[in-house]
């Protein structure tokens, strides 16, 4: 009893400490408990996700890479196998192939079709104008002659006017004997991708970044596409190439060829 009524009395002879002890004993809670918090993340750090919108005032437009269908001319390769030879992936059109008389890169070149045998005249042409795209072409041996149309200027509007424009040509009538002795059907594959990336056959992981469509004959197509820009971030283990010429499907082509 006697201790209760000593501490008693001390509180009433200066309240101001017991406040103060108070204080102090809460903060040291605090601080305590913070201490804790900061060693738990340092052991084990959080997870975080930072999302922003970055408006743009012009927008990057995409590659458009177009490959026929067939790819190959079948009496050119018909006259140098000496039988039918409708595509060089098959053993009988090398049979009587004239290796000594005609160079591979000749065959291949006489044998696919030339860019006004794709596209009609100068009916291409990105924002109304001609001068806005760059054409390459590029030879495969599976899809024949494909050409690579990319941009050379990026837009400020969206508009079905000022998207690509273009018109195809081809040789073969819908419903004739020709068409009919094909193996597939005769059109245009069309493939939409990075312009950064350039175009290949292979179906490697790069070929997921791509969009394809077949167009047939005597067929008009609109096309609408919504893209999303992902970037990889770098560290010392995954670094990042910072050529602009850089292209990892062709590298992964590259790597099926040459490695």
């Amino acid at each position: 009893m006697g201790y209760w009524l000593e501490l008693l009395d001390w509180i009433l002879r200066d309240p101001g400490k017991l406040i103060r002890y108070l204080v102090l004993f809460v903060c040291s809670v605090i601080v305590i408990v913070q201490l804790s918090e900061c060693f738990t993340k340092l052991n084990s750090p959080p997870i975080s996700t930072h999302s922003y919108f970055s408006l743009n005032d012009t927008v990057e437009m995409p590659a458009v890479t177009i490959c026929r269908e067939p790819p190959y001319k079948e009496d050119v390769l018909n006259s140098l196998s000496g039988g039918i030879c409708p595509h060089p992936k098959y053993i009988t059109c090398w049979n009587n192939f004239p290796f000594n008389d005609l160079e591979l890169d000749d065959f291949f070149m006489n044998s696919t079709f030339d860019l006004e045998e794709t596209i009609l005249g100068e009916q291409y042409g990105l924002d109304g104008l001609t001068k806005n795209l760059e054409i390459k072409s590029s030879l495969h041996f599976f899809m024949g002659r494909c050409y690579t149309l990319n941009p050379k200027i990026e837009l400020k509007r969206t508009t079905r006017t000022s998207g690509y424009s273009l018109m195809l040509t081809h040789h073969i009538i819908p419903g004739s004997t020709m068409e009919m002795m094909l193996e597939k059907n005769p059109g245009w594959h069309v493939y939409i991708h990075d312009h950064r990336h350039e175009f290949t056959e292979l179906n490697v992981k790069g070929a997921a970044r791509s969009e394809y469509i077949f167009a047939e004959i005597d067929e008009e197509i609109e096309i609408k596409l919504q893209s999303q820009q992902f970037k990889n971030i770098e560290s010392k283990e995954t670094p990042c190439s910072a050529t602009l010429s850089y292209s990892d499907m062709k590298c992964a082509e590259l790597c099926v060829f040459d490695y």
